[in-house]
């Protein structure tokens, strides 16, 4: 397994199973940096992509500041033809990663 860390990117390559984790700040949005690691990624076969919106807890579990983020990573998918796209919400100080199940429709 070969695993890579930056500020904002996991990858991970296991056995043909290529994987794509881009880190979120649910405060920060869709930033350039998140922008250029999905196309660097997408460019060099990476396949499977999932986005962690991290730190809902800051933003009180916020459903609608969550569907806009999800609405900005969607417009990228669509942007740069990612495929496989999950975005999950998470909140990494309370070791919480969730399932929303009424925004099952913003994931791909």
């Amino acid at each position: 397994m070969i695993t890579l860390f930056c500020s904002t990117v996991s990858l991970k390559k296991e056995n043909r199973t290529q994987q794509l984790t881009l880190h979120i700040d649910i405060r920060r949005r869709v930033l350039l940096q998140t922008r250029r690691h999905a196309k660097i990624c997408s460019i060099i076969g990476i396949r499977h992509f999932v986005f962690a919106v991290n730190k809902m807890d800051l933003v009180n579990y916020d459903e609608k500041i969550f569907s806009r983020l999800a609405g900005e990573i969607i417009s990228l998918q669509r942007e740069l033809n990612l495929q496989n796209v999950k975005i999950i919400p998470v909140s990494a100080t309370e070791e919480k990663g969730f399932y929303l199940p009424n925004l099952e429709s913003l994931q791909t």
